[in-house]
């Protein structure tokens, strides 16, 4: 026999969007957002819905683009891409670029050294 949610340890905010999506059914952040008295920051409406998630008392399902920023090296892409990530945001392979910096699969080189002065090869085999 399943355990049913314990909804007794309910801040005032979890009561209140909770009732908000028994009385409307599923809604968007931003449609729990209209419809509280005070409504708090997006982020905040968004944590409290993790928090009845991860207490067993609402699900959902993920819609939309995933989003990330912050991230520009080529092994942090590859792993944000594993982890189902649509698009970045990042200003390192531009400032590197500008600065004379390459990234490669494998590294990333400061091409203005002078080693790389007379080099015309290609930057990975």
């Amino acid at each position: 026999m399943r355990k049913r949610p314990v909804t007794e340890d309910l801040s005032r905010r979890e009561r209140q969007v909770m009732e908000i999506l028994h009385r409307r059914g599923p809604s968007t952040v931003a449609e729990i957002m209209q419809a509280l008295p005070d409504p708090p920051t997006y982020s905040a409406v968004r944590s409290i819905l993790r928090i009845l998630s991860e207490k067993g008392l609402v699900g959902y399902r993920e819609d939309g683009p995933r989003y990330v920023m912050g991230v520009g090296t080529p092994p942090q892409m590859l792993e944000m891409i594993a982890r189902g990530v649509d698009m970045f945001d990042c200003v390192l392979p531009t400032r590197g670029g500008r600065n004379g910096k390459i990234f490669t699969a494998r590294s990333s080189y400061a091409i203005k050294n002078a080693a790389y002065r007379e080099d015309f090869g290609p930057l990975e085999e």
